[in-house]
């Protein structure tokens, strides 16, 4: 693939999206055949760093169609379209490609189809086979397979292969994984071969096909670029933030930044939890709940989600606690600003994903007038602060429980009038609405809530989604 976008400075960017094993799995797929022994030691004293991608780039004329393919064999093809390249095309390519070695692709998808207690059991055989194998803290088996190449225990070269390790293994072990033991059968049975006579999906490889690979130009890139009309939803992330505790941060240095009054405890705000829970999980998107957690602890969870969203459609965070003009607290009363986690989400393995921030909390002190507050309810804000809220990113969608300045209503038994009602509506809208219109439902059931003394609660909706968000089931 020649793009012509694509520079190896780019590469360090790239990296810097690929999870800890994902890296590995491209090291394999790289140098597993040319640099076995180097790319191990790389990985052993972890040395990789940014530097793994760009050591492969400045040896290769064609590192960037090599580079695309290795990262389609992992599925990493949120990484290939962050490049500028169609998912559609890149899938293409990839299943058309043959420029990896491919007994490496071979081994490697033995390493993604192996359970737990096989990988251990091959892990255990192969070092019990090699005589200097000294990774026996990994569990990673691309990283031994690694070993038993040095030690020529398995044989993998442009121009034939020895598997007989594997199946050795295969012979002494009892294997009752099915798509293990389907992926066995297209290990190839000779020595020293790379017959596919019986193997239509094995692709054997040489200089010729090498040459002839399929290449994707730059103007085909750029023709193939329109956006789709909806958003691809299928396996989301979700992570939700849940705060029902509160204390006083003790830290001399955040003094300043704690609000004047102790923060309540958010009575109710567990059906809120698990309604949201339930809902994600009906969907089965990948649900984290996290409970009362100080102003580092959300940073840093946000941060974990929005790396882990790679391998995702896209992420939603789900934040239920006291707050006000543009920020929420931590469970030791330390703020958090909505614009520093918006940054956090904004993070490249999410670029043109769908980034959702629900937040129930207080964006101010005052009750909205005209509206009557129900009985058992408290706010979920302080009285006093003087901190705002910061500015908007592309494909994001934030809704807020009620507007600047004013408070956001929770019953202490049955939850918030907001969450409640967002779930109600994606549970009875979604399958005809996408999920602009659904908000703009809540927002109006919202606002026609009565309590007893005449106040209301007005949700406020913020977004820069460039497609439709539909709820696929």
């Amino acid at each position: 693939m020649e793009s012509k976008d694509i520079a190896i400075e780019d590469l360090v960017f790239l990296e810097e999206d690929l999870l800890p094993d994902e890296l590995i799995s491209i090291a394999f797929l790289l140098f597993g055949t040319e640099r076995p022994k180097w790319v191990l030691e790389q990985l052993k004293e972890k040395q990789i760093g940014n530097s793994l991608l760009q050591e492969y780039a400045n040896c290769h004329d064609n590192w960037k169609s090599i580079i695309i393919e290795a990262l389609g064999a992992i599925k990493a093809f949120e990484c290939i379209q962050n490049l500028g390249i169609p998912l559609s095309m890149a899938r293409e390519f990839v299943r058309k490609s043959s420029l990896i070695n491919p007994v490496l692709k071979l081994l490697y998808q033995l390493c993604e189809a192996c359970p737990k207690a096989l990988n251990d059991q091959l892990i255990k055989f192969i070092q019990d086979e090699c005589d200097s194998s000294t990774l026996t803290l990994n569990d990673q088996l691309e990283l031994h397979l690694l070993q038993a190449i040095i030690e020529q225990k398995i044989k993998v070269t442009p121009a034939g292969c020895d598997l007989s390790l594997i199946k050795k293994f295969e012979n002494s072990t009892t294997i009752d994984d099915p798509a293990v033991i389907e992926l066995l059968k297209k290990f190839p049975t000779k020595l020293n071969t790379l017959d596919t006579s019986a193997n239509g999906d094995f692709n054997s490889i040489n200089r010729e096909q090498s040459n002839s690979a399929p290449r994707l130009e730059q103007n085909d890139v750029q023709a193939n670029a329109n956006p789709l009309e909806n958003y691809r939803t299928k396996k989301m992330f979700a992570l939700i933030i849940n705060q029902q505790h509160f204390r006083k941060s003790t830290n001399i240095e955040l003094i300043n930044l704690l609000p004047k009054e102790v923060l309540t405890e958010r009575n109710g705000t567990v059906k809120d939890m698990e309604a949201l829970k339930k809902l994600f999980e009906d969907f089965k998107y990948h649900v984290v709940v996290k409970n009362d957690l100080t102003h580092v602890e959300i940073i840093k969870e946000v941060d974990k989600a929005s790396k882990q969203s790679s391998k995702y459609d896209g992420l939603i965070v789900c934040v239920l606690s006291h707050g006000h003009e543009g920020l929420f607290y931590g469970s030791d009363s330390v703020p958090v600003f909505v614009k520093d986690i918006k940054a956090n989400m904004s993070s490249k393995v999410l670029l043109n994903k769908p980034k959702i921030l629900l937040i129930q909390a207080c964006q101010g002190d005052n009750l909205q007038p005209t509206v009557k507050k129900i009985v058992q309810t408290e706010l979920d804000g302080p009285n006093q602060s003087n901190l705002i809220s910061g500015s908007t990113r592309a494909d994001f969608l934030i809704f807020w429980s009620t507007i600047e300045g004013f408070a956001s209503v929770r019953h202490v038994e049955n939850g918030s009038w907001f969450i409640q009602e967002l779930v109600k509506k994606i549970q009875e809208l979604h399958k005809n609405q996408h999920l602009m219109d659904i908000c703009t439902s809540v927002i109006n059931e919202v606002s026609m809530k009565r309590g007893y003394r005449d106040q209301c609660m007005l949700p406020k909706l913020e977004s820069t989604f460039t497609k439709n968000f539909r709820f696929q089931t």
